[in-house]
């Protein structure tokens, strides 16, 4: 029986995807408290090994962020009616119910902190504010704006968030989806899959010759496809050919490959490969490598490819800067060795099940509350940096704003939206429906 034929499982919500969605929100939130307090700079000397992780991937986080997008959109929405008008209709308000209202309480409460900067006198708002133009403010509260340093962007997101920029690459996915699963459902899902990639080729390549926003968005959406597949066995209860080796070597040897290249004119190829990590350890449930436990010689084997890797890494070093700071190059290699080969050795031992349940159940609420984490952290870390500095204050006071962050993040997770959610759906006439098991998936 072909994969489309099998019957479609009840959809519910999986602890492992919020868990995942809390460790990419706070992972975000951490990188951004070492930038913005200047602890990427200040600490770099004392431990830049820990620098170097605490702060050095928050684009990563995206891309898993984007990847966990497209499996819970095609999760919650494989069975919805999107073959009909009214059908996509409801879609399109479920999706813009779940993002809008806490974005626009984002929106209004950084321009609150900027009449507060006023208020005050803080100089970074009184140029902040001669220099705000209202055409980005508008792209930005349309979802069309991107980051400043990027090539052919519309707009420019907020000053003091950033991290908009990947709303309008979200948004643009959530549009596309009805047109997604329209040829999934018309031909098969790696179809539609290989046509995803085949689009976001065809936007590398006229990007590189003309960028422009709509390209720069469309690179990125083979990520979100990759999700959605997953999505697609998991709702079928089927199983993705994947060996349980591969979930340990693909993501250990990928990101041996990005830091190898990133100092070279290669570079700007390393996402494929943080994406073929990162999709081997979604899919890994999935897989049928979740099935096995590998034997003895198999861990022994993959360990001695492992080893094998590492040292063609160190041998080339000999020839080759591979960064800017060796030492931390070494540390970094040799503890990512030890973590993964730790990892490979313990395969199949009780005790990983259960600190594996232990680490969901208590990431989980911050999966919950992730999506308002990530829209309001960034402008109270800037505004709380300029405070401090403004009053004379050592820039570690900054850190009091944390305890805010998560209560503002639960507040308007768990009390504004469910309040918002019955008045809309009367403003607008929609029926109300169960609970959907998808969440935006936004990072920075």
């Amino acid at each position: 029986m072909t994969l489309a034929n099998l019957p479609l499982l009840p959809a519910r919500r999986i602890d492992v995807v919020e868990a995942a969605r809390g460790v990419c929100a706070g992972y975000v939130v951490l990188a951004h408290v070492f930038q913005i307090f200047g602890y990427k700079y200040s600490l770099l000397g004392s431990v830049p090994l820990l620098v170097d992780l605490a702060s050095g991937y928050p684009h990563e986080a995206v891309l898993f962020f984007f990847l966990l997008s497209g499996f819970s959109i095609h999760y919650a929405s494989l069975d919805r009616p999107l073959d009909q008008v009214s059908g996509v209709w409801r879609y399109i308000y479920l999706r813009l119910r779940r993002v809008y209202p806490i974005f626009l309480v984002a929106v209004l409460g950084i321009f609150g902190l900027y009449g507060l900067g006023l208020g005050l006198g803080i100089s970074h708002y009184q140029v902040l504010w001669q220099d705000l133009r209202w055409q980005d403010v508008i792209a930005t509260v349309t979802f069309v704006a991107d980051r400043s340093p990027t090539c052919g962007r519309l707009a420019t997101v907020l000053p003091t968030n950033p991290p908009f920029w990947s709303l309008s690459y979200e948004i643009f996915y959530y549009l596309l989806y009805p047109v997604f699963w329209w040829v999934a459902q018309r031909r098969s899902i790696w179809t539609t899959i290989w046509a995803g990639g085949v689009v976001s080729l065809l936007a590398v390549v006229v990007g590189a010759w003309q960028c422009g926003h709509v390209s720069n968005v469309l690179s990125l959406y083979y990520v979100w496809c990759l999700g959605a597949l997953i999505a697609e066995y998991k709702r079928r209860g089927a199983i993705l050919q994947l060996p349980r080796m591969v979930v340990y070597l693909v993501p250990y040897l990928a990101v041996l490959v990005v830091w190898v290249i990133a100092k070279s004119r290669l570079v700007d190829f390393e996402t494929p490969f943080w994406v073929a990590a990162f999709f081997v350890i979604l899919a890994y449930p999935v897989s049928a490598g979740a099935k096995v436990v590998l034997t003895a010689r198999a861990r022994w084997s993959g360990l001695a490819m492992m080893l094998v890797a590492v040292l063609a890494v160190l041998g080339l070093a000999q020839f080759k800067t591979l960064s800017d700071d060796m030492t931390v190059f070494h540390q970094r290699l040799f503890l990512f060795l030890l973590i993964w080969a730790g990892l490979l050795m313990s395969d199949g031992q009780a005790w990983r099940s259960y600190m594996t349940k232990w680490l969901i159940q208590h990431l989980h609420w911050l999966g919950s509350v992730s999506y308002a984490l990530y829209l309001i952290h960034y402008p109270l870390l800037i505004w709380m940096r300029e405070w401090t500095e403004h009053m004379g204050l050592q820039v570690h006071w900054g850190l009091l704003v944390l305890p805010l962050v998560l209560y503002l993040a639960w507040w308007l997770e768990r009390w504004l939206q469910p309040r918002l959610v019955p008045w809309l759906d009367r403003s607008f006439k929609m029926v109300p429906q169960s609970k959907s098991a998808s969440r935006p998936m936004v990072g920075s």
